[in-house]
């Protein structure tokens, strides 16, 4: 019963997300009509209290290995959506996941994942994703980067609050936000300030325990 009703309860919150997303994509396309290049859109909020892990779209690593979100299972997540056809904040959100990864004690770092989601269905493969992340020297020991089909991408930024809008030439204009998930998959906090993502993530993941 209790199952039953979380699932109820789930697929309602993603319904009035899914809608908020719709929503930010008109919003989108006009202004992408007037300010061409931008690419941030307003950022929504994650669904609070609901696990990411209980999401069952496909997914699959930049290894090619087909896996649930239920993989990162155990350790504290640093996440964001991107897509690696972009060359503005994109790649700036990856360094700024960098520098957290640098800045972690080395002892810690085995304790931490980082997770890049592409929200680019269609070019990003596993491997153009495999591309990126030698491209930008991820250390494959802590970074996982996954590609879903639309759907799968839909449902992840509906749960994130990740609203985007992709434009006619396969390019996004999307909200920016970086997140930390505990080590059941729930967002515990969000920063869209990229400033201030490397000292506000270390004190995040200092308050979470380890599994």
């Amino acid at each position: 019963m209790r199952a039953r009703l979380f699932r109820v309860i789930l697929a309602g919150a993603l319904s009035l997300a899914f809608a908020s997303v719709a929503h930010s994509s008109d919003a989108g396309a006009k202004m992408d009509e007037s300010m061409p290049g931008m690419r941030a859109m307003p950022a929504a909020h994650a669904i609070p209290g609901m696990s990411l892990y209980n999401l069952h779209g496909r997914r699959t690593t930049q290894d090619g290995s087909d896996v649930p979100l239920y993989v990162l299972h155990g350790k504290p997540v640093v996440a964001a959506m991107v897509y690696t056809h972009c060359r503005d904040v994109c790649p700036l959100i990856a360094e700024c996941m960098q520098a957290v990864e640098r800045r972690l004690p080395t002892s810690e770092r085995d304790s931490v994942q980082f997770v890049l989601f592409s929200l680019d269905w269609t070019r990003d493969t596993p491997q153009q994703l495999r591309q990126f992340a030698q491209q930008h020297r991820l250390d494959p020991r802590h970074w996982t980067l996954f590609h879903g089909n639309e759907a799968a991408v839909r449902e992840l930024a509906a749960a994130l609050g990740v609203n985007f809008y992709r434009s006619a030439n396969g390019d996004y204009q999307h909200a920016i936000a970086i997140y930390i998930f505990d080590s059941a998959g729930v967002v515990r906090s969000e920063q869209d300030d990229l400033q201030r993502v490397p000292p506000w993530a270390l004190t995040q993941l200092k308050a979470l325990p380890r599994h």
